[in-house]
């Protein structure tokens, strides 16, 4: 059990989307689902045992403690319930759907006011969820939607609304070069991950780009996409674009690329491969400052974390607020300049960065 970002061990280089991405590696019921962004609507609000205004505890059943867009997620979370006089929990599942449920148990037997959980495996978490609910916990749902939730915070990669971050990165890639031939490296099996890969893929063919072909990073970090790639480039040499569903895969195929001895395009107009990264890790904004890949995708993690805080703060006053979908920025080249780390940036409840309806 942790209760301080501090004390995450850097165990890996994954990265969502998180999720994965960035995801992420929480899991949605449906990649449409989010239709609200954070408005409020009057009718009945489900009877919660703790109140705003209690010094309570709160807890974040985390897929995965180690991925460094998690500990930002936390570290906001964490930073917002402190705001509010609260007590933050983290519990990490380390992508098992057991231990999550596991966990999520022990914060009820704990009796704390609220739980966020990014849900790895519905089917499992469906009857803890439930359990919750009956003790009057809100289960808030990361990107996640399903029995016993009482509202989702959504990573906007997370939905395939029009306009959404896969529409924009598709339409970018094809500015960048029209007609291009894409290869998608992706994580199969996970949810959200399927879902954010399956909405790029339709984006891409309605922007003109071809896929050439969509490969799985089981390993799920820098290596196992560096090894993929090298195959994939000597299999299909004519490829335009690279879109990866991470930081960690992007940086392992431009490893490849450039050992290829091709060229990577470090901005609009260069010459070289398109290199497309999903999260905007530490690791990703190095590679992308030193024209290593094209762009990636800032999640807003840290606001992700105060959100979550927030539709807990508003379900416990009586709100009924079903949704909160935390907007995506795509930065590249032209923007690289102004970003800002997401432990360095200044969040509050009322400039939570969110997607209007």
């Amino acid at each position: 059990m942790l209760s301080e970002v501090s004390k995450f061990p850097r165990l890996s280089r994954l990265s969502v989307v998180a999720i994965g991405a960035a995801l992420i590696v929480s899991a949605c019921s449906s990649v449409n689902s989010a239709t609200d962004s954070g408005s409020s609507s009057a009718g009945p609000a489900p009877t919660f045992k703790a109140k705003a205004a209690d010094k309570i505890t709160v807890g974040y059943a985390s897929p995965i403690a180690s991925q460094p867009p998690q500990q930002q997620v936390y570290n906001g979370f964490a930073q917002a319930a402190k705001s509010l006089g609260w007590t933050p929990e983290l519990l990490d599942s380390n992508l098992s759907a057991n231990t999550q449920v596991s966990n999520i148990q022990t914060m009820i037997q704990q009796n704390v006011g609220a739980i966020a959980s990014a849900t790895l495996d519905p089917g499992a978490t469906a009857g803890v969820y439930t359990r919750a609910e009956a003790a009057g916990i809100p289960i808030i749902g990361m990107s996640s939607t399903g029995t016993g939730i009482a509202a989702t915070v959504w990573f906007e990669p997370n939905t395939c609304n029009p306009g959404s971050p896969m529409e924009r990165e598709a339409k970018e890639i094809a500015r960048n070069k029209p007609g291009a031939k894409v290869i998608i490296i992706t994580l199969t099996g996970v949810p959200s991950i399927d879902g954010m890969t399956n909405c790029f893929a339709n984006a891409a063919q309605a922007a003109g780009l071809t896929i050439l072909d969509r490969a799985s990073n089981t390993t799920d970090n820098a290596s196992g996409a560096a090894k993929l790639s090298a195959d994939l480039l000597t299999k299909y040499p004519d490829v335009d674009a690279f879109w990866d569903y991470n930081d960690a895969s992007a940086e392992g195929v431009s490893s490849a690329v450039l050992a290829s001895g091709k060229k990577i395009m470090s901005k609009p107009g260069s010459e070289g491969l398109q290199v497309w990264g999903n999260s905007a890790d530490a690791d990703g904004i190095t590679a992308l400052k030193q024209g290593r890949i094209t762009a990636t995708l800032d999640l807003n993690t840290l606001a992700e974390g105060w959100a979550t805080v927030k539709m807990i703060r508003d379900l416990l006053n009586g709100v009924k607020t079903s949704s909160i979908v935390v907007s995506s920025t795509i930065v590249d080249s032209s923007n690289i300049g102004s970003y800002v780390d997401p432990l360095q940036r200044n969040i509050t409840f009322d400039t939570i960065p969110t997607v209007s309806s």
